[in-house]
């Protein structure tokens, strides 16, 4: 089956078989399938997280490790540039180890130091980002309960007992609409 119909077929499931599709592909030995196969999904999201990830991947295992190195290097510059620690972690530890298949191991070494540094200002900047959005939306709230002059926001009301903090979604986990998806590619989205 053609790469679009599994696409048209399965959804956003289409993006985690892809991977699967691939390295069956490479592992029944078929490795210039697979590369086709990555190419074409390359050409129509060329700046996709899994299609970079699985792409670079199965041409590290085709041998080509500078098509790998220059995919892995794209997938870490998208995810330094917008995505989460996760996939910034991700980023640089693939591109680490092509790196070091292609005998650069003092810039894998320097990278690795680079991707902890990085993610640990990714997580920093995520937990301060939530902080900062739930202070913003319990502050007429406790203004409120507390007798000052704040008015509440349009919209909510004034609780009378303590505030219970729902469970914060993680971006891999089911979404809670139901949908069956992850929430960042549903509700998060």
């Amino acid at each position: 089956m053609r790469h679009a119909a599994w696409h048209a077929l399965l959804g956003e499931e289409a993006e985690e078989l892809l991977g699967s599709r691939l390295k069956l592909l490479l592992h029944a030995g078929y490795p210039e399938r697979a590369q086709v196969e990555a190419e074409e999904r390359l050409r129509s999201k060329p700046d996709d997280f899994c299609t970079l990830s699985i792409a670079a991947d199965v041409y590290k295992e085709c041998g080509d490790l500078e098509r790998a190195e220059a995919l892995s290097r794209r997938f870490y510059e998208l995810a330094q540039e917008a995505a989460g620690p996760e996939d910034l972690w991700a980023a640089g530890h693939q591109l680490s180890e092509v790196l070091r298949a292609r005998g650069k191991t003092e810039e894998a070494e320097e990278l690795e130091l680079a991707v902890e540094d990085d993610e640990a200002l990714a997580w920093q900047q995520q937990e301060e980002d939530a902080e900062a959005e739930e202070a913003a939306y319990y502050e007429p709230i406790f203004s409120a309960a507390s007798g000052s002059a704040a008015p509440v926001q349009p919209g909510l009301r004034q609780l009378a007992g303590p505030l219970v903090k729902e469970p914060k979604i993680g971006r891999n986990q089911p979404c809670p609409c139901g949908s069956g998806k992850k929430y960042k590619k549903c509700c998060a989205a």
